[in-house]
């Protein structure tokens, strides 16, 4: 067994829940890279290496798409709030 170096190292509110909401969407795998990587670990020494990479690909992309639907959102928010400006006038 393996001496963990961060074993008294607390979780933050907001570590707690990214990894809870990985847990309960289903992605386990996932769940225990965040762990690790919340522990101070690398999880790379534990996953191996196709399997995280697989992981951490996927993950990166979805943190990708949210961004671009916000940024879109925000856009479209800003350009709908620029048109009523100026059908007011």
């Amino acid at each position: 067994m393996r001496e963990f170096t961060s074993v008294n190292k607390i979780i933050t509110p907001e570590q707690f829940a990214v990894l809870s909401n990985a847990i309960l969407d289903g992605e386990y795998s996932w769940a225990c890279v965040l762990l690790l990587q919340f522990a101070g670990e690398e999880p790379s020494s534990y996953i191996p290496y196709r399997t995280y990479y697989r992981l951490v690909k996927k993950h990166t992309w979805i943190e990708r798409q949210c961004k671009h639907e916000t940024t879109a959102a925000k856009n479209k928010l800003l350009v709908e709030r620029k048109y009523s400006k100026s059908d007011r006038l």
